[in-house]
């Protein structure tokens, strides 16, 4: 089961989700007693810090490692550039002194990382906390607090709140992410291909843009290489993941299927293959496929992945772990002007 979610713009009763996973993706979260929550009056349900699994002899408990509390953010914004994001308490408290983050004024650009384990000192405390994401004319918001750009819009600079996640999530000792994806939107970004650049129900004036949060896990035998899949690339829809290892002719394996967006999978991590098993680690390759299609999507060699990626390919190591996290239009789509390509980010799970 995936325990990513799709954080909708806000509007009606917004929500972050922390589901018990499972072995396969799916996509369908109803809400249960392992579901954590806020809606729009701020009320929150218990969440959970165990996962469960069935195995040969039944149901089994696999206990999440506890670490330090970690942040990881990656922008998937397909036509939105660079973008900075602002924690603020929810509701808003008077005199609040966050500060856009990353501190670059830059920002984070499309494919970007960037991580942190002083979480407790960039989320508020004892509150819920709203996530506020700046694009565009970011570099208007260089010396000005989150309470003055909420405050004072500034033409050109985009402003908008993502999500509100519970007030217990900085208490969680686990590895979140989050993920920014889909389109902000604007006059110019349109094209026949809408639906396959940005997801389903994107118009100009009808902005897909989302943020997908969750946890990578910790869970890793020592001499394997434990690897999950997160699906942010929106336009993509539904798909199937296969890895096969950098031998000639090697088969490739099933790691998601179905791969749903907003889903990371598999769960506990796939430890199929130890660094070495991988063999030549250039020639690995990750490959989606549509549903029911019996020919490949996008084929992306382990070499490409990671010489775009931040993480090199280099330090990779048995035990421990790394995340691969599908960002941009779907593979299917041709490159164009105002939107980013389909592309694979790698990144540690425990940063």
């Amino acid at each position: 089961m995936s325990f990513f979610l799709r954080l909708p713009v806000i509007g009606s009763a917004l929500f972050f989700a922390l589901l018990a996973a499972c072995s396969s993706d799916h996509s369908s979260l109803a809400k249960t007693a392992s579901v954590s929550t806020v809606g729009a009056g701020g009320a929150a349900v218990t969440s959970v810090s165990t996962v469960t699994t069935t195995g040969t002899g039944g149901i089994m408990v696999t206990p999440e490692p506890k670490g330090p509390t970690k942040l990881t953010v990656v922008n998937g914004l397909v036509d939105g550039g660079a973008g900075r994001l602002c924690f603020v308490a929810y509701p808003p408290r008077a005199a609040e002194p966050a500060q856009p983050w990353p501190e670059a004024i830059g920002g984070l650009p499309f494919g970007g990382v960037v991580s942190t384990d002083a979480v407790d000192e960039l989320m508020p405390k004892d509150s819920a906390i709203e996530v506020i994401l700046l694009t565009g004319a970011i570099g208007l918001s260089d010396g000005l607090s989150c309470a003055d750009l909420v405050a004072t819009p500034l033409p050109g600079l985009d402003v908008r709140t993502l999500a509100v996640l519970p007030k217990n999530i900085v208490d969680e000792k686990k590895s979140m992410l989050l993920v920014l994806a889909g389109c902000v939107g604007g006059e110019d970004h349109t094209s026949e291909l809408d639906m396959a650049i940005c997801g389903a129900g994107y118009a100009p004036d009808q902005p897909t843009v989302s943020i997908f949060a969750g946890f990578m896990s910790r869970i890793g035998a020592l001499n394997k290489l434990p690897m999950q899949f997160v699906h942010a690339s929106m336009g993509l829809g539904t798909a199937s993941l296969r890895l096969s290892p950098g031998f000639d002719g090697a088969v490739g394996f099933h790691v998601a299927n179905p791969w749903n967006v907003g889903g990371i999978a598999p769960f506990p991590p796939y430890e199929k293959f130890s660094v070495v098993e991988l063999g030549t680690l250039d020639e690995a390759k990750l490959s989606v496929y549509g549903q029911g299609a019996a020919g490949p999507l996008s084929e992306d060699g382990f070499e490409a992945i990671f010489g775009a990626s931040e993480l090199a390919l280099s330090s990779l190591s048995d035990g421990e772990g790394v995340a691969f996290i599908a960002l941009g239009a779907s593979p299917t789509v041709p490159p164009g002007s105002w939107y980013e390509p389909f592309r694979w980010v790698a990144v540690p799970s425990d940063p």
